[in-house]
């Protein structure tokens, strides 16, 4: 499995550049789910909980970046600019990622990240502290009580990972509506041009020696 995309920039029908960047969010995308359908077959298997977790995690972080860096090489025409503005930007946390996007959107968009927000924290906490474990142990009594189970498992157990998995899917959902209001606006400032015949002739070329056609 290994997603990538080919770049290819123009510059007055000419091909300029080609780049090649690999799309991480689809990879963690299809990891995520997967995940999430081995979770409806073993419920109780906490290694499904974990993947969730993680890629659900690393998935929208990726897409966040993506969302950010599309808006940001659309809404600036200075490359110089562009680039200075995401390398501060490509740190954030991905609370003030969301809190950025959030700044930037519309009314109707706004609204939903309201109920959004505390999920994506509860999510990005339990990541941090799968990543960097260190639960201390707890006393118990198993005479009287039997063994329990580990809070941390019952976390990772589908009973508490589907919620888990739902904020996930929303906070994508979300990014899809900010990218799509940016795809909107970019539309009204840019007519779409379609490519003749020529330049057609030349991404063909070069996506036949790729080997992508």
């Amino acid at each position: 499995m290994g997603h990538k995309a080919l770049i290819l920039h123009f510059e007055k029908g000419e091909i300029k550049d080609i780049s090649i960047r690999a799309t991480l969010d689809e990879t963690y995308k299809t990891l995520f789910k997967n995940a999430c359908q081995a979770a409806k077959l073993n419920p109780k298997n906490v290694g499904h909980g974990i993947k969730i977790v993680i890629f659900g995690s690393f998935w929208l972080e990726a897409y966040a970046n993506e969302v950010m860096r599309l808006i940001l090489n659309r809404e600036i025409d200075s490359v110089s600019l562009r680039k200075t503005i995401w390398n501060h930007l490509k740190r954030l946390s991905i609370q003030d990622k969301f809190d950025f996007f959030y700044q930037i959107s519309p009314a109707n968009i706004r609204q939903k990240y309201k109920d959004l927000k505390q999920q994506i924290k509860e999510l990005f906490d339990l990541r941090n502290r799968l990543a960097h474990f260190k639960d201390e142990p707890e006393s118990i009594n198993p005479v009287h009580k039997g063994i329990p189970i580990p809070d941390v498992h019952q976390r990772l157990m589908r009973s508490s990972t589907q919620q888990l998995s739902k904020t996930v899917k929303n906070a994508t959902n979300w990014l899809i509506k900010i990218e799509r209001q940016s795809d909107k606006i970019h539309k009204i400032k840019s007519p779409k041009i379609k490519p003749n015949k020529e330049i057609k002739s030349k991404i063909e070329a070069v996506l036949l020696k790729a080997g992508l056609i």
